[in-house]
C-alpha cells in the first residue's frame, strides 16, 4: 500500500529530485540479528502494455511490494538503480515519489529495528499498518487506497469512486479517517439530502462507495471496525427516465450544423442506445470484432455484468456503424461519460425536450419502448443483460403510467365533444378517428402490461 503524501510532498518535489540526482543507489541494510534486508524499485505488474513502478522490500529472501501508482514503457526503467530513466514523461514526478516512499518504508524497518520484534516481512507489515494510521486523513487514505485499485477495476469505476472524496471534501475537508464515524455519515447524509439535494438512491451510490473504502481500511488495519457494520443502506425503486416515441423522433430529427462534430456523434451514440440497449461502458468499448455481418447482430461481453449478449442490428443501428471511421478496434470514438452527457444536455435544449437526456437514459428508453410496442418481457430482460426479471418488471411500471396517460387524454376528447354541440361534421370525424385510435393503443398497451406482469409475477415465484 502507497503512504500517505504530506502536504508539502507537491511543493518539494524539486528537493527530493536533486537528492535522487545526489544518490541513485537503492538502500539496502543488513540488522543486528542478521536477516539481509533490501528496499528497491522495481517493475511488476501490467496495465495498457506498460509495467507499473513498485517499491519492493525484501528481508531474508521474501518480498513485499509497494505501488506508487505509475505505469511506464519498460524501456525506460533503470533496474540497476531502481529509478525511471530516458525521455519518461513524468520521470522526475515518479522518481521523487519512489525515493520518499523508499524513505518512509526505510523508516518503518528503523523502527522495527529498534523494537526488538523478529525481523521478518510480516512484522515489517504490521509495523508499517500503525505507521500509516497516525494522524492519516480519508483524502490521503483514499488516494492510496484508489492507486491499488487501478490495478484490478476499470477507469469508469475509478471515475465513480473519485466522486466521493469530492463530496467528503465539501462537507469536511480533511477529516481523519478514525473520524468517520456513525454520527458523521448520519449528519452527511442528511446534508446530502437537504444542502445538495440528492435523491435517496444517488445518496445510497456515496453510501456504498465509501462502505467498500472502509472496509478495505478496516482490512488494511488503518481503522478497528468500519463504521457500516451499524448503518443500513436501502434502497429505492426510482424512477427511470425515458424519452417518448416522439422525443426521440425530434432529437433523430434535429438538423446540427457541420460546425458541431462532437453533437453529431453524441446523438447517434445516443441513438445507437436507445437501440441496442447498451450501457455506456459497452458502447465505448464495443470493437468491429463484436459485429457480425453474416448475423447481423453484435456479440460482446457485458463490462459491468460479465454477461455474453447477442443483440439483433436493426436497420438504422446500422446505418451509424456505417458512419464511424475504421481506423482502430474500437467502432465508437473514445470520449468520457460526462462529456458524452454535456453534449447530450445541448441537444436536449435544441430538440426542445423537457427532460434530462444522459446516455443512460438510452438504454431506460430502449427497454421501455420496446414493451410497450409487445416485445416480450423476457426477451427484453436477455438483451438488457439482467440477472432476473424482478429488474426487467420496473420499465413495466412505466408502460402502466403511459396507458394512464393516453387515458387522461381520452377523456379530454370526450369532454371536447360534450362542450361542442355546433362542431362541424367534418372536425367530429377527425376527433372521432383520434379517439378511436388511442383506444386501440390502449388496448394494446393494456394487454401487454397484463401479459408482462403475469410473466413477472411467474417468474418471481417459480
Amino acid at each position: 500500500m502507497k503512504p500517505a503524501l504530506p502536504k508539502e510532498f507537491t511543493s518539494s518535489v524539486d528537493k527530493l529530485t536533486e537528492e535522487l540526482n545526489q544518490n541513485q543507489k537503492s538502500l539496502i541494510t543488513s540488522t543486528k540479528s542478521g536477516a539481509a534486508c533490501s528496499i528497491k524499485g522495481v517493475l511488476r505488474s501490467y496495465k495498457a502494455k506498460k509495467r507499473g513502478v513498485y517499491v519492493r522490500v525484501t528481508i531474508n529472501r521474501e518480498h513485499e511490494y509497494y505501488p506508487t501508482g505509475y505505469y511506464i514503457d519498460e524501456k525506460n526503467f533503470d533496474i540497476a538503480s531502481g529509478f525511471v530513466k530516458g525521455n519518461e514523461e513524468k520521470k522526475e514526478t515518479i522518481n521523487s515519489y519512489a525515493r520518499y516512499l523508499i524513505n518512509e518504508l526505510d523508516g518503518v524497518l528503523t523502527t522495527l529495528k529498534k523494537s526488538g520484534d523478529v525481523i521478518s516481512t510480516e512484522n515489517f507489515q504490521k509495523h508499517y499498518s500503525k505507521r500509516i494510521k497516525k494522524d492519516l486523513s480519508f483524502e490521503d487514505y483514499f488516494k492510496i487506497a484508489l492507486e491499488e485499485k487501478k490495478l484490478s477495476v476499470e477507469s469508469t469505476t475509478i471515475e465513480v469512486y473519485s466522486r466521493l472524496i469530492t463530496k467528503i471534501n465539501e462537507y469536511k475537508p480533511g477529516i481523519s479517517i478514525r473520524s468517520i464515524d456513525k454520527k458523521f455519515i448520519t449528519d452527511w447524509i442528511n446534508w446530502l439530502k437537504v444542502e445538495k439535494k440528492l435523491c435517496q438512491n444517488t445518496v445510497n451510490h456515496y453510501l456504498q462507495v465509501l462502505r467498500t473504502f472502509l472496509i478495505k481500511a478496516k482490512d488494511d488495519e488503518v481503522i478497528n471496525v468500519s463504521p457500516f457494520a451499524k448503518i443500513k443502506i436501502s434502497h429505492v425503486d426510482g424512477e427511470r427516465d425515458y424519452l417518448a416515441q416522439e422525443e426521440l423522433d425530434a432529437l433523430m430529427r434535429l438538423q446540427i450544423p457541420d460546425s458541431l462534430p462532437g453533437e453529431k456523434r453524441a446523438r447517434d451514440m445516443f441513438v445507437f442506445c436507445c437501440i441496442t440497449g447498451i450501457r455506456y461502458s459497452d458502447l465505448i468499448n464495443l470493437k468491429w470484432s463484436n459485429i457480425r455481418s453474416i448475423t447481423s447482430d453484435i456479440y460482446f461481453q457485458m463490462h459491468k455484468t460479465k454477461f455474453f449478449v447477442t443483440i439483433p442490428l436493426l436497420d438504422h443501428a446500422k446505418e451509424i456503424l456505417e458512419k464511424q471511421e475504421r481506423d482502430g478496434e474500437f467502432v465508437f470514438k473514445r470520449i468520457t461519460n460526462q462529456k458524452l452527457n454535456e453534449h447530450l444536455h445541448a441537444l436536449e435544449k435544441r430538440a426542445g425536450i423537457q427532460k434530462s437526456i444522459t446516455v443512460h437514459v438510452a438504454r431506460h428508453t430502449f427497454a421501455t419502448l420496446s414493451l410497450e410496442r409487445g416485445v416480450p418481457l423476457e426477451v427484453v430482460s436477455k438483451i438488457l443483460g439482467h440477472r432476473n426479471l424482478k429488474t426487467t418488471m420496473i420499465y413495466a411500471k412505466i408502460t402502466t403510467k403511459t396507458l394512464q396517460t393516453e387515458m387522461k387524454k381520452l377523456n379530454g376528447m370526450f369532454n371536447s365533444m360534450v362542450q361542442a354541440e355546433n362542431m362541424p361534421p367534418t372536425d367530429m370525424n377527425n376527433l372521432l378517428v383520434q379517439m378511436h385510435g388511442i383506444m386501440q393503443q390502449m388496448q394494446q398497451a393494456q394487454t401487454q402490461v397484463k401479459e408482462t406482469t403475469a410473466l413477472g409475477e411467474k417468474a418471481l415465484i417459480g
